[in-house]
C-alpha cells in the first residue's frame, strides 16, 4: 500500500519545497509573511485544483494537466474555512467570503481562457456570514451554515434559489459532511457538538458532545465509521447508528493540527488501518507528520499506533491511499 502526501508549502522558510509553492509565490500581507494559497479544493472530474488567493482576494483555478493557472475568479473578499466546493455536474464553483454573500461562478473546461472572471450570482444572506459549505450531486443543493441556521440553495431555472432554512445546536459550524446512503447530513461546530440531520424529513436526528473544536469530518461508508477530526490534534472515531451516532473511541496525535485522515484494509492480513496526518503549529519548525494505526474490532473499537513517519520541511494539506 502506498500514500499520496499533497503538501503545502511552510511558512517559516523562503526555499519552494513544494509544486505548490512553484505556482504561487509567497509575499508580505498585512505585515505578515503568507503563502498566497490558503484553502484548496481538487475537481476530479473536471480535472482543476482550486485555490483561495488570501492576497488577491480571488480563487485561482489550475489546470492539473497543463499545471497552470486557466482562470482567476474575482468579486469575493477570502474567507478562512471549508466554505469553498466545486458543483462538478454544472461546471460551477461556489465560494463565501467575508461578507454575507454567496458567489457562484461557471467554469466551463471547454471554455476557459486566461484572466479574471465575475460572478454570474451573488446571493445575499440575512445576516452573518457563511462559516462552512458544501454541494450535494443529487438534489443540486449546496448547504451552508450561517450563525445558527442551516440554510440550503437549489439550483434550478440557471440560477440557485433559497430552498430551506433548519436551526441547528451548536455555535458556528466549522464543517460538515454528507452520507449519500442514509441521506444524512452531520455538521460540526468549534463548541465541540456534532449533529445529525436527515435531509428526507429535514430533522434534526440527534445531537453528540465531542468536547474539542472540530476542524474535518471524513466519513467511511463501508464501516458506517465517522471520522472527526478535532483541534489540537484529537481524532474521535464515532458509529452512525438507527438515527444516531456512537462514539466509539479517541486517540490524540501529539500537540499538532490533525489535517487528514484515510481508513484502508491491509491487503496481506485484512486488518483495517488508520492513517493519519499532521502538522505542527509552529512557523519556525515546519514538519508533517504520519501516523499508522491498526484499528482493533473486538468488544470495542481500539487503535494502536504501529508506524509514525516524519517529514521535515513540509506542511501537509490531504493525503490520498493508492494501492
Amino acid at each position: 500500500v502506498f500514500f499520496l502526501m499533497i503538501r503545502r508549502p511552510p511558512r517559516s522558510t523562503q526555499s519552494r519545497s513544494s509544486a505548490a509553492s512553484d505556482v504561487y509565490k509567497r509575499q508580505l500581507y498585512e505585515g505578515r509573511q503568507h503563502e498566497q494559497s490558503y484553502n484548496a479544493i481538487v475537481s476530479p472530474r473536471l480535472n482543476l485544483f482550486a485555490v483561495a488567493n488570501l492576497a488577491q482576494d480571488s480563487i485561482v483555478l489550475v489546470d492539473m494537466n497543463k499545471k497552470q493557472t486557466v482562470k482567476n475568479l474575482v468579486g469575493i473578499k477570502i474567507s478562512i474555512g471549508n466554505n469553498m466546493t466545486f458543483c462538478e455536474d454544472l461546471d460551477i464553483l461556489v465560494a463565501a467570503g467575508q461578507s454575507y454573500k454567496i458567489h457562484a461562478w461557471r467554469i466551463e473546461k471547454d471554455s476557459i481562457l486566461q484572466g479574471e472572471v465575475e460572478p454570474f450570482q451573488t446571493i445575499k444572506l440575512e445576516k452573518n456570514k457563511c462559516e462552512s459549505l458544501i454541494y450535494i450531486e443529487k438534489h443540486k443543493w449546496v448547504v451552508y451554515s450561517n450563525s445558527k441556521r442551516l440554510g440550503i440553495l437549489q439550483y434550478q431555472d440557471d440560477k440557485f434559489q433559497h430552498f430551506k432554512t433548519l436551526t441547528k445546536s451548536g455555535k458556528e459550524c466549522s464543517c460538515m459532511v454528507y452520507w449519500e446512503e442514509k441521506e444524512w447530513l452531520v455538521t460540526g461546530s468549534i463548541s465541540g457538538k456534532i449533529d445529525l440531520w436527515s435531509l428526507q424529513s429535514f430533522e434534526l436526528l440527534s445531537t453528540i458532545e465531542i468536547g474539542k473544536c472540530i476542524e474535518q469530518f471524513r466519513v467511511v461508508p463501508q464501516k458506517k465509521w465517522l471520522l472527526s477530526l478535532n483541534r489540537p490534534g484529537y481524532l474521535s472515531l464515532l458509529k452512525f447508528g438507527e438515527n444516531d451516532l456512537v462514539k466509539l473511541c479517541e486517540i490524540k496525535c501529539q500537540n499538532d493540527h490533525l489535517r487528514t485522515a484515510e481508513y484502508f484494509v491491509n491487503r496481506e492480513n485484512g486488518k483495517g488501518m488508520l492513517l493519519t496526518g499532521s502538522d505542527e503549529d509552529d512557523v519556525d519548525y515546519n514538519e508533517a507528520i504520519f501516523k499508522l494505526w491498526e484499528v482493533q474490532e473486538d468488544e470495542k473499537v481500539e487503535l494502536t499506533l504501529v508506524k509514525k513517519l516524519v517529514v521535515t520541511e513540509n506542511w501537509i494539506r490531504d493525503i490520498k491511499i493508492l494501492y
